[in-house]
């Protein structure tokens, strides 16, 4: 524009603004309002311009006879109300300043509000730290799966997770607790983490003609979730890369277990064109390489993983749709822990548990068996709970001084939820241990159940 207004008064801006040459000024019809640069311009005749030499161009003034930037002339504050700065070293005669909180814009003249911190600001924080804007202030906050412990950004998690099957993950900065893949929290909303969902195995190769790389992985990802949420619909939960080298391997996480048929649409190939076959709205897969939809083993390596099972004590087996972490010969199964179509049991050697007492274990001493993957100690454990002493699927709490609280489902009772009550019951039992957890083993025997 060739006027601001500021203050109750006008100001000339035409000469100021160097982002328009005196060529567009011209054609604008606004040259004469600011006679201060351009001079020798006739706005009857733009396409006749004086000699270059003969007149100032945008961003300069005539001062005492010389073309003079409008900065250095004190004369830019109408454009630049937070102040300005000559350059030497730019095409442009000077740069407007920003005031807190916001950056220079490209043309040199406008502020705009910061949205990312700019090299300067990234150097001022620690290499385990990003620069992030904050209410227009840069600010250093920890990366993603990192948090602030003691003024310093670490993966160290230290909240302890009621359920056996949770751990403890840091999500935007701060610990949470969340179930262990491939349990979850379950549909009903409570806190306890199930294995509920199936997961089948998709292999295929897309009809692209750039490499395997983790960058192409990751850019086709959301094409291949788009496509195949149209495949199966609402009833696919989540789409997962197993592996990406010669081919897409990808877990697909669903709420039930699919019928044959629905397994099959891929490899239909409901719009084939040539040797690929066409999913809406943007994947392309070379027919031949289709392979059928598997449900997923998940004794042959996730669970495997995931409990550390021992050739020497556990082995892990499905039976229909349900999983069991089972003691091999010569190990003592306990502490049946069933989630959902997963059951787990701890195991013990029998010959240990037959040659040594229980009774004779100091208090505040746990005795570590073979094949149960715990460390004996001679002091009191941090967490009772994390031998699940409850049975029947009773929710243990952890109490003062190494003891713990037996919630019960309802339908059993007991100290440690160890009776069938025979009846349905219209609460929870609750009952505290107020005694050491070294004297775990001894109620085993009591009731039978080691």
């Amino acid at each position: 524009p060739a006027k601001t207004y500021d203050n109750g008064k006008c100001e000339l801006t035409g000469c100021l603004n160097y982002s328009k040459t005196c060529q567009e000024l011209c054609n604008e019809n606004i040259l004469d309002k600011d006679d201060r640069c351009c001079e020798g311009w006739n706005v009857s005749n733009c396409s006749k311009p004086p000699i270059a030499s003969t007149f100032c161009p945008t961003g300069y003034v005539r001062v005492h006879g010389q073309c003079q930037d409008a900065c250095t002339a004190n004369l830019a504050s109408p454009i630049c109300p937070e102040g300005c700065t000559p350059t030497t070293n730019d095409q442009r005669p000077f740069h407007c300043k920003c005031k807190s909180g916001f950056e220079l814009a490209e043309d040199g003249l406008t502020c705009r509000e910061k949205v990312v911190c700019n090299e300067e600001e990234k150097k001022k924080c620690h290499e385990s730290e990003i620069c992030t804007i904050l209410d227009t202030k840069p600010v250093c906050t920890c990366a993603e799966g990192l948090q602030r412990l003691n003024g310093v950004c670490t993966d160290k998690c230290t909240t302890k997770c009621d359920h056996k099957f949770a751990k403890c993950v840091i999500i935007d900065r701060y610990e949470r607790c969340s179930c262990i893949y491939p349990l979850s929290k379950t549909s009903k909303g409570d806190q306890m983490c199930t294995l509920e969902f199936y997961s089948y195995i998709l292999v295929f190769q897309t009809n692209d003609t750039e490499p395997y790389t983790s960058s192409f992985c990751d850019k086709k990802l959301p094409d291949i979730t788009s496509a195949l949420k149209v495949v199966f619909g609402r009833e696919l939960l989540k789409v997962e890369t197993v592996s990406c080298k010669n081919e897409f391997v990808l877990r697909l996480v669903f709420e039930n277990k699919q019928h044959p048929a629905v397994l099959r649409r891929m490899s239909n190939c409901q719009y084939p064109q040539g040797d690929v076959c066409i999913f809406p709205p943007k994947l392309n897969v070379k027919a031949t390489s289709l392979k059928a939809i598997e449900e997923e083993d998940l004794c042959a390596g996730i669970l495997h993983g995931l409990f550390n099972i021992s050739d020497a004590s556990s082995e892990c087996t499905k039976e229909e749709d349900n999983y069991t972490i089972r003691c091999k010969e010569g190990f003592t199964a306990y502490d049946e822990v069933k989630s959902g179509r997963l059951t787990r049991w701890s195991c013990k050697a029998k010959d240990l548990l037959t040659s040594s007492s229980t009774e004779s274990i100091p208090p505040g001493t746990v005795s570590t068996q073979a094949g149960s993957r715990e460390t004996t100690t001679s002091t009191n454990l941090e967490d009772p709970c994390i031998s699940i002493p409850c049975f029947n699927n009773g929710h243990c709490k952890k109490g003062p001084n190494n003891t713990y609280l037996c919630e019960c489902k309802k339908g059993f009772s007991g100290e440690r939820c160890e009776r069938n009550a025979g009846r349905k019951l219209e609460a929870q039992v609750v009952a505290v241990i107020t005694f050491s957890i070294a004297m775990q083993l001894s109620l085993r025997w009591m009731y039978g159940l080691a």
